[in-house]
């Protein structure tokens, strides 16, 4: 099933943990840009577009207007956005001349519908979820290959080298090793793992859906704490905040949703989106 945002933006703040901390400062220390797919509510239409979203000075920028593509992912240099225009069309489009191309094209009628597209660092690769396997596919042989079974987020080490991703139905991490082939539990206690882009820490879901971040060389746990219920979450490119997407029923016919950023040393909260109206919802990324 396709995933696809309708929001209303609102640019306000959320009470943090210190209130003798000016909301403005917090936002400074925010770097880099958010990418998702976004409905452009301007002049009243809701065309489905991209938005990237840079917290530091809370400006927004509409891109790919009327292709918005979901389950986005930004390029390592951020000239291009890999993501899904529809259930099983994997594309990518170019920031600098405004087009896009299909880079794989799954067979609907043989297989599960597509989720979690993503680059595979240092590589001509890229790799997808269509339940309940996870497949690398090489955009220079055009082969496909499948990886291993996978439930859920993944993530791929800085190098390429390692995947952490959990088995369907298990409530564990495992670290697969590309090279070797083989693959060690990670976290016995977890699944949904996230990298930050140093590498130097790993967030998780853990039993009831509580988000915990662990220093990957120390051991050291930080836990969001929140009555919420936690679809998404992505490291900021400075390995310093976590931005959080949260879903709250509010009755039987649709969700509010809002986009959260955490300071998980210091524990302080910021809003970065908030009321995301939304039915469904689609992955984001921050680079």
């Amino acid at each position: 099933m396709q995933k696809v945002f309708v929001m209303i933006i609102s640019f306000m703040l959320l009470p943090t943990l210190a209130s003798c901390i000016d909301k403005s400062q917090l936002l400074k220390d925010y770097n880099g840009e958010i990418l998702m797919l976004y409905p452009d509510l301007r002049g009243g239409y809701h065309e489905a577009c991209n938005l990237i979203y840079t917290p530091k000075n809370n400006k927004y920028l509409y891109i790919n207007e009327g292709n918005g593509i979901s389950d986005v992912s930004f390029s390592e240099d951020k000239d291009k956005i890999l993501g899904l225009d529809g259930d099983f069309l994997i594309v990518e489009y170019d920031l600098k001349s405004n087009s896009s191309i299909v880079v794989f094209k799954g067979d609907e009628e043989k297989e599960a519908s597509y989720d979690y597209v993503k680059y595979v660092p240092k590589s001509d690769c890229i790799s997808f979820v269509a339940y309940p396997n996870l497949y690398i596919f090489n955009r220079k042989t055009k082969e496909r290959k499948l990886v291993t079974q996978a439930d859920g987020e993944y993530a791929w080490s800085e190098d390429g080298k390692m995947l952490f991703y959990s088995k369907t139905g298990e409530n564990k991490v495992y670290c697969l090793n590309m090279e070797s082939k083989k693959f060690t539990l990670y976290i016995d206690n977890g699944y949904d793992p996230q990298l930050s882009p140093s590498n130097d820490y790993i967030v998780f879901k853990k039993d009831g859906g509580r988000l915990a971040i662990r220093e990957i060389k120390t051991g050291k746990e930080w836990f969001y704490k929140s009555p919420l219920e936690i679809y998404y979450y992505k490291f900021s490119p400075d390995n310093k905040h976590l931005a959080i997407m949260e879903l709250t029923p509010k009755d039987k016919s649709f969700n509010k949703t809002s986009l959260t950023g955490w300071d998980f040393r210091n524990n302080q909260k910021v809003a970065l989106i908030r009321e995301l109206l939304d039915g469904a919802y689609s992955n984001f990324d921050w680079k």
